[in-house]
């Protein structure tokens, strides 16, 4: 009888110890710190429970989110029959330092990466000797789990570095980065704060050197001994805000230009507005009478960028936008309780927008300055489709919104229109899309800011519909980029912005 009872007991506490363990990276290959690494070979991590292999991260698509930095290029990915292990078939080139961070992965129960890991390693005859160390903080005490650090040899934010060392924040906040060679280096800390296995500025904690707290990322120069003291804050770089709290930053920067400024569009910057109307940055475009040239003036919580090229061009006629405008949060709230809010219950947002200026042609009855809300999806079948409410900018009433029922919950646009890329911004890919009211020849093409071409989508004959057509710029830098459509009759130009 005590047998069974132990035996019972031991049982119950496996299972139960099973049901709480975590899911972690148990092993990687080659080992931390190996060097003389083959330039062909196999870069493989192991897990304590077997992947979620229908989970794809990022543009490439594997099981797990994995930063990886140096020369090399991925020829193939495997896994283990018991799928605790992923195997990443790799060319590397000779004498180069590696790094890679496993930032997210799922098991096949469903359980999130509880940490990330980091691998360090070379395929030259040694390592650098040197360390860097120092603290990360957040919000003036120790970071919260899963922070890491990397020492990149290019400025932060640009695609220009590489990492070349990377290790793990501990509890206290500490931090020791190993295998360092003399050079200049810019230090960087990360966290995956909404925690979903991927590294996002604008969603994430990013911390950087910064001892001047000038808020720019400075660099350490690393000369035959090693660096202390090298202390970050983790920050969340990127916040929400509505239309009107960047309007007096925005009219500033603009008056630089020209002192006759006139407010002509408002509108989000990215694929999101929250339902409480605040978006990470907002576009404002002005026009100068005395210039007659338009400008777009991007501001967000990280960046401000000015835009004097290619601003959109509007007719003479257009009204301004009253200075003292209905804020997006109005707009928001109003679309919401105008249909919105039905037409996201019956549909999984893929994107929400708000644009604010004097669209006549979009709405000609009258003659007014409104918000634009729109909120889209892609059907199952990958057909895109939104709803659309115009609220007036003066008043804040308003003016028309797309039926929803529920037989007929989608809203289809009956123009020739570039609908907004999304997302926008975007890192590497992001989808273009178009509608044609009848069959036609058009040409999708890409042009960088002095106005070449650095992608051609499509070139041809196109019949009438929703069109999808996805811009991978994987292989060019980060900036602003044109999308135009051309037609016999109709040209079309949207502005995108590639970060990474």
């Amino acid at each position: 009888m005590k047998s069974k009872f132990l035996t019972a007991v031991c049982s119950l506490l496996l299972t139960a110890l099973t049901a709480t363990a975590q899911f972690i990276v148990t092993s990687s290959s080659p080992a931390e710190g190996s060097v003389n690494v083959p330039l062909a070979g196999t870069i493989s991590f192991t897990f304590n429970m077997p992947l979620d292999t229908s989970v794809h991260y990022g543009e490439d698509g594997y099981a797990i989110s994995a930063l990886y930095d140096g020369f090399f290029s991925v020829d193939g990915v495997t896994y283990s029959g018991d799928l605790h292990t992923i195997y990443f078939q790799v060319t590397h080139a000779a004498n180069t330092d590696y790094v890679w961070i496993v930032t997210g992965a799922r098991s096949q129960s469903g359980q999130s990466l509880q940490s990330p890991a980091t691998m360090n390693y070379t395929t030259a005859s040694s390592h650098g000797l040197l360390v860097v160390t120092g603290t990360v903080s957040y919000m003036g005490g120790p970071p919260p789990p899963g922070s890491m650090v990397a020492i990149i040899d290019g400025p932060v934010f640009s695609d220009e570095g590489q990492a070349r060392s990377s290790a793990l924040v501990l509890a206290n906040g500490d931090y020791t980065m190993p295998y360092i060679r003399d050079g200049v280096f810019w230090p960087v800390a990360v966290q995956d704060f909404n925690g979903d296995g991927e590294i996002d500025p604008f969603s994430d904690l990013i911390g950087f050197y910064d001892p001047d707290q000038d808020g720019h990322s400075d660099s350490v120069v690393v000369s035959g001994s090693s660096l202390s003291g090298i202390d970050m804050e983790l920050t969340q770089l990127s916040w929400s805000v509505t239309a009107r709290e960047y309007l007096d930053q925005a009219i500033s920067v603009a008056n630089t230009y020209a002192p006759d400024q006139q407010l002509r569009m408002v509108a989000s910057i990215s694929d999101t507005v929250g339902l409480d109307g605040t978006c990470f940055g907002w576009s404002y475009v002005f026009y100068s009478p005395s210039q007659d040239r338009a400008m777009a003036v991007i501001i967000s919580s990280f960046f401000t960028e000015v835009d004097t090229v290619d601003a959109p061009e509007f007719p003479p006629n257009m009204l301004n936008v009253p200075l003292g405008f209905v804020d997006s949060d109005v707009a928001i709230s109003v679309a919401e309780a105008n249909g919105g809010s039905q037409y996201r219950a019956q549909n999984d947002l893929d994107w929400s927008y708000a644009r604010g200026g004097n669209f006549y042609w979009v709405y000609p009855q009258g003659n007014h300055v409104f918000w634009m809300i729109e909120y889209g999806c892609n059907l199952p079948d990958s057909t895109p489709t939104y709803w659309r409410a115009y609220v007036d900018m003066e008043t804040g009433q308003l003016l028309y919104a797309d039926p929803v029922s529920a037989d007929e919950p989608h809203s289809t646009p009956q123009n020739f229109a570039v609908l907004e890329n999304f997302p926008n911004p975007f890192n590497a890919s992001t989808t273009l899309q178009f509608f044609l009211p009848s069959s036609g020849q058009i040409r999708l093409e890409v042009l960088d800011v002095a106005g070449r071409i650095v992608r051609s989508l499509a070139d041809g004959f196109v019949p009438s519909g929703f069109h999808s057509y996805t811009f991978d710029g994987a292989t060019l830098s980060s900036g602003v980029y044109f999308a135009r459509l051309r037609s016999p009759s109709v040209t079309k130009v949207h502005k995108m912005v590639l970060l990474k």
